[in-house]
């Protein structure tokens, strides 16, 4: 922001708790191998759980683990940045030493980043290898990830997107500096872009072996717990039902970054959104909202000779930004800045060249009412006259009209 730098589509995010699909998938590549069992436990591939006083969590196992029903500690107070992440294993260690365990083992479900930082490790037991190099050989260069890397990457500082504090409460904006999650990687380390995010999500749709049998990842996609109305956790993956369907994928918070990843497993698509500040905006759940709305659409017949498209735009009112959408020979109505758009949503059917009838609406939104659509000699839109005849314009209009004064107010006779 400081220096006015757009944001791209190959900035570098931390996609902090997508890391959690990496581990699981490393987790799940080694049982196929036989390397490990989902349910052995944790302490059968970290020795020091057996001492004292880490014996309350020594018999959890790895599947526990993959699905949050530890009962581990959850966290420490690095996400603050007041102090670093623990760098290597010993450091792990003494952040459990004072509360290892919180709730006995599957009891239900408690999310842990300790949880998820101790099966990095047990990847590196199995395995033979440190868990970055396993995870940079096994996955991210198996399917060439170009862009993605199990932690921070110091020489590409200047590819990363910056991150900011919230604005919450008023507060400024401030950049938060990225840092090494040192032992943690597992769990929250992770650096990505969305094309990366939406290829490795591909991956793990039903048919692709790229990276896993599809019954190891039906078995990550099954539901273990059920933390809140329409979602629920498998083995390293969230998992949201929208309408009928069931999507995977992951969310992350890192400072300065929000990220959020969902893709259907069965029809094969992904979409990931990754915004840089704390308290960036649910765009992917409203994206998958809206593509499964259209999905359902009931293709319609505009009058001949008119082409849906020349509707379509961005328009501004007094009170906010909606947007016109031409989908399957009809139009939407949609409210860009919502979480979920189809709240306010409308469904318009053309009736000309020039007018659509608002066809299905809350009664909020002013159904039945007929838009009247004002073209300039260019054939543009100039105007939106609608909704009670409350007129919108185009960005550059508005502008023109609202912001070239100091005040807003209705203009006097004869202005």
């Amino acid at each position: 922001m400081e220096r006015d730098v757009p944001l791209r589509t190959d900035h570098l995010f931390r996609v902090a708790s997508h890391s959690k699909t990496f581990t699981a998938t490393a987790i799940l590549q080694l049982a196929e191998r036989r390397q490990l069992r989902l349910d052995d436990r944790a302490a059968d591939h970290i020795s020091w759980l057996d001492q004292p006083p880490f014996t309350a969590i020594a018999a959890v196992t790895l599947r526990e683990l993959l699905a949050h029903g530890g009962g581990l500690l959850r966290d420490g107070d690095y996400w603050q940045l007041r102090f670093p992440f623990p760098a290597t294993p010993d450091s792990l260690r003494d952040q459990l030493r004072d509360q290892a365990s919180v709730l006995p083992p599957n009891t239900r479900f408690k999310y842990s980043n300790m949880g998820y930082s101790l099966l990095g490790l047990v990847v590196e037991h199995a395995s033979g290898i440190p868990f970055r190099d396993y995870v940079r050989a096994h996955i991210v260069e198996r399917i060439g990830l170009r862009n993605t890397a199990p932690d921070y990457v110091a020489e590409r500082a200047a590819d990363y997107a910056q991150g900011y504090t919230h604005t919450q409460l008023g507060l400024p904006r401030r950049p938060i500096d990225h840092v090494d999650t040192g032992a943690m990687s597992a769990a929250t380390g992770f650096t990505s872009t969305a094309a990366d995010l939406a290829a490795y999500f591909t991956a793990h749709c039903i048919g692709d072996d790229r990276l896993l049998s599809d019954t190891s990842k039906r078995r990550m996609q099954q539901p273990q717990w059920s933390p809140r109305d329409h979602e629920h956790y498998g083995l390293g993956m969230m998992l949201l039902d929208i309408g009928d369907r069931r999507l995977a994928g992951h969310t992350g918070g890192y400072p300065g970054h929000a990220t959020k990843t969902w893709f259907d497993p069965a029809e094969r698509f992904v979409v990931s959104v990754l915004t840089s500040s704390t308290d960036g905006p649910d765009l992917a759940s409203g994206l998958l909202r809206l593509i499964d709305y259209c999905a359902r659409l009931e293709p319609a017949t505009p009058p001949a000779g008119v082409d849906p498209r020349s509707f379509g735009g961005r328009f501004l009112t007094l009170w906010g930004v909606y947007d016109i959408v031409p989908v399957g020979g009809r139009l939407l109505r949609i409210e860009p800045e919502t979480n979920n758009p189809l709240d306010s949503l409308a469904e318009l059917t053309i009736e000309s060249a020039t007018t659509a009838r608002i066809t299905k609406a809350d009664g909020y939104t002013s159904p039945g009412e007929v838009m009247t659509f004002d073209f300039d000699a260019a054939e543009t839109i100039a105007r939106i006259r609608g909704e009670s005849a409350s007129s919108a314009w185009p960005q550059q209009a508005f502008e023109r009209i609202f912001l070239g004064r100091e005040r807003v107010a209705v203009p006097r006779q004869g202005e």
